[in-house]
């Protein structure tokens, strides 16, 4: 949070879009997986927690000024270290 707010509101929300399109994937995945065991409490749950990053995650790509190839490197390393950190959690 503290680099992107030097970097400037549009790193903010180049940051909050990555980050959330990661969730969202995640959340979907894991619905596919909860789907299998017929958890539709569970399923229900995820869902809403699936479209609350969503909507977040729209919100950050509708901030966002311009596409530099800066912007765009800096978004792919967000998503890099979002699937790393939930690859490191699942093992925790």
């Amino acid at each position: 949070g503290a680099i992107t707010a030097i970097l400037g509101k549009n790193y903010v929300m180049a940051c909050t879009e990555s980050v959330e399109k990661i969730i969202v994937e995640h959340y979907k995945s894991q619905i596919s997986e909860i789907e299998k065991i017929d958890e539709k409490a569970i399923q229900k749950n995820i869902q809403k927690f699936l479209e609350d990053e969503a909507k977040h995650q729209e919100t950050g790509r509708s901030f966002i000024k311009g596409n530099s190839l800066k912007l765009k490197a800096f978004k792919k390393f967000i998503e890099i270290i979002t699937k790393s950190a939930i690859r490191i959690s699942e093992k925790i």
